[in-house]
C-alpha cells in the first residue's frame, strides 16, 4: 500500500469516529454533517472549508488524534457551525478580512461553548474566554460574527491582544474562503470584460463558443463540458457552475439547513441542556427574514367591506344579455360594496428623547408617511395615533385622513432632553382601552434608538420596536415576546 493511500485511509477513519462522537452528542448535527462530505487535501496544513467539502490534511488529523484526540469533533463542529451560519459569504465589502475571520472564530466558539451536557463539545471555558465574552456581552445580546466585527472594528485590539485571541479561538484554515473571495472576483472581472468586448463589437468565434448563460464555467480538472458524463453527481454538476452561481446556490442550501436546524432544536434542546438555547438564538438572529418597512406596516391593513362600486366583481355576459333581450334592462349591476384592506387602528410611538436624531425621526415619518397617506389606507371610520414620547407621553395625534397625516409631518420637530422609558405609552394604551377608545387595536410600532427601560409582561396586542439599522443602537434588552424590527439602508436615505 502506498504512503498517500495509508494516510487516506487513517484519515478517513479518524473522519468517521469523530462524526459518530458528534453525532451521540448532538444528534441534530446529522443532516449538517452528512451535508458537508470530507476529502483530503494537501494545500492545508490544518483543515477547513468551502461550504462543498471538509477538505482536511490526513496528517494533521493523525498527529492530533495521537495528542489529543477529544479536541477533534469540537473542530468539526466548529467548521460546521462557520457553514451553518454562512460565514465564508458575510465578510462587509471591503472589510479587515483578519478581523473578521477572527469574529466568525469567537462567534463559533461562543456557541459551542454554551452547550451544556454534550461530551463532544463541551468543555471547561477558560478565564480568558470567559472575560472576552463578558466584555462582548455587555454590547451584543447575541453573539453574531457581524456584530462582533461592528465591535472590533470600533473597539480594535491591539497586536498583542489581537494575536492572543487568534491563539484562543482560532480553529481552521480559512484560507478557503479567501480562494472563493478571489474567484468570485474573477469570474466578476471576466464577465464585465465579454459585456465591453460585445459592446465594442470585438466579439469574435469564441464568443459564439462561449456558455449562452455567461460566466466561467470551465472545469478545475481541464475537462471540457463535453467530457462530462450524463447522470453524474452533485460535485461534479457544479463543477459547471460560475463561481458566482455556486456561491449562491451553497448559500441558500445552507440557510435551509440551518432553518431546519432549528426545528429539530426545538424537540432536541431540552434534551441536550439548556445551553442549545443559545444555538438556536443565534441561528435565528443569522436567519432572520428580511423586509421593507412599508411592507411590513401594510400588514396592519384589515379586510372589511365598504359602500363603493365593485368593478372587479361586474360580470359584463349578464350585462350584455340583458340589454340584448330586453333593450334596456340589464340583468345585473356593479355591487354597492367591495371588500377593502386599509388600516383601521393602529398605534406609532416615536421616541423624542436627545439620543435619538431628529434627521432619523423624519426618515421614519417620511417612509410611514408614504404609507399612510394615501386614500387607499383609510376607511371612512380610522383611528391611528401617533404618540411623541422620552421617559412619558408628550403628544398624542389623532390622524383620521391623509391630510391629517401630511399636517403633522409638516409641524412635527423633536423636542428631546430628557431620557427614555417605554412603558409609559404602554400605561397609556391600557388607559385608552379600558376607556374604549381603542377597541381593535392591531399593533404598536414604537420607533426609538433602543435605549430606555423596557416593559417586561407581553401585551395582547403585537408590539414592533422599530430600529434605525445603524451602529447607535441597542436592541439587546427587548424583550423576547417583542418584534423587532430594522430599517434597510434605502428606507434610510
Amino acid at each position: 500500500m502506498k504512503a498517500t493511500d495509508a494516510l487516506r485511509e487513517a484519515g478517513e477513519k479518524i473522519i468517521n469516529e469523530m462524526r459518530t462522537e458528534l453525532y451521540l452528542s448532538l444528534p441534530f448535527m446529522g443532516p449538517a454533517m452528512d451535508a458537508l462530505p470530507c476529502i483530503p487535501d494537501r494545500t492545508t496544513l490544518t483543515l477547513g472549508t468551502d461550504a462543498q467539502y471538509l477538505r482536511y490534511n490526513p496528517r494533521f488529523l493523525i498527529d492530533t488524534y495521537l495528542l489529543d484526540p477529544d479536541s477533534l469533533p469540537r473542530v468539526y463542529m466548529h467548521v460546521l457551525l462557520h457553514c451553518l451560519f454562512r460565514h465564508m459569504y458575510g465578510m462587509p465589502k471591503g472589510g479587515d478580512v483578519i478581523l473578521w475571520n477572527l469574529s466568525c472564530d469567537i462567534a463559533a466558539e461562543s456557541v459551542m461553548d454554551s452547550i451544556e451536557n454534550a461530551p463532544a463539545v463541551t468543555r471547561v471555558v477558560p478565564d480568558f474566554r470567559r472575560e472576552v465574552y463578558d466584555r462582548l456581552g455587555g454590547a451584543m445580546k447575541t453573539f453574531t460574527a457581524e456584530r462582533i466585527y461592528r465591535y472590533f472594528s470600533e473597539n480594535r485590539p491591539d497586536g498583542i491582544e489581537e494575536a492572543k485571541l487568534r491563539a484562543v479561538f482560532l480553529a481552521d484554515d480559512h484560507s478557503f474562503w479567501e480562494e472563493m473571495r478571489e474567484q468570485e472576483k474573477k469570474t466578476d472581472g471576466e464577465d464585465q470584460g465579454s459585456e465591453d468586448a460585445e459592446e465594442n463589437g470585438q466579439g469574435g468565434e469564441d464568443d459564439e463558443k462561449a456558455d449562452s448563460t455567461g460566466g466561467d464555467h470551465s472545469r478545475k480538472d481541464g475537462r471540457s463540458r463535453d467530457d462530462e458524463e450524463p447522470g453524474g453527481d452533485r460535485a461534479d454538476r457544479d463543477a459547471w457552475m460560475s463561481a458566482e452561481e455556486l456561491a449562491k446556490a451553497l448559500s441558500e442550501a445552507w440557510k435551509e439547513r440551518a432553518e431546519r436546524l432549528m426545528d429539530s432544536l426545538l424537540t432536541f434542546g431540552s434534551e441536550r441542556g439548556p445551553g442549545t438555547g443559545e444555538f438556536a438564538r443565534v441561528l435565528a438572529v443569522q436567519n432572520r427574514k428580511r423586509v421593507s418597512y412599508r411592507d411590513f406596516l401594510r400588514r396592519y391593513a384589515v379586510v372589511r367591506e365598504e359602500a363603493k362600486v365593485d368593478p372587479d366583481s361586474f360580470d359584463y355576459g349578464f350585462y350584455n344579455y340583458g340589454m340584448e333581450l330586453y333593450g334596456n334592462l340589464p340583468l345585473i349591476e356593479e355591487n354597492e360594496y367591495r371588500e377593502s384592506r386599509k388600516v383601521e387602528e393602529l398605534v406609532i410611538a416615536i421616541d423624542t428623547s436627545a439620543s435619538c436624531q431628529s434627521k432619523l425621526v423624519a426618515q421614519f415619518l417620511s417612509e410611514t408617511a408614504a404609507v399612510l397617506q394615501s386614500q387607499e389606507t383609510f376607511f371612512h371610520k380610522t383611528d391611528l395615533r401617533i404618540i411623541e414620547c422620552d421617559d412619558q407621553v408628550r403628544k398624542d395625534v389623532k390622524i383620521k385622513s391623509p391630510e391629517d397625516i401630511k399636517g403633522f409631518m409638516e409641524a412635527f420637530e423633536v423636542r428631546g432632553g430628557f431620557g427614555t422609558d417605554f412603558r409609559p405609552v404602554f400605561a397609556y394604551i391600557d388607559r385608552l382601552q379600558r376607556a374604549g377608545e381603542l377597541r381593535n387595536l392591531r399593533g404598536l410600532l414604537y420607533y426609538t434608538d433602543g435605549f430606555g427601560i423596557y416593559p417586561t409582561h407581553p401585551t395582547p396586542y403585537e408590539t414592533v420596536f422599530v430600529y434605525r439599522k445603524d451602529d447607535a443602537f441597542e436592541d439587546r434588552r427587548a424583550p423576547d415576546w417583542a418584534v423587532r424590527l430594522y430599517l434597510t439602508d434605502s428606507e434610510q436615505m
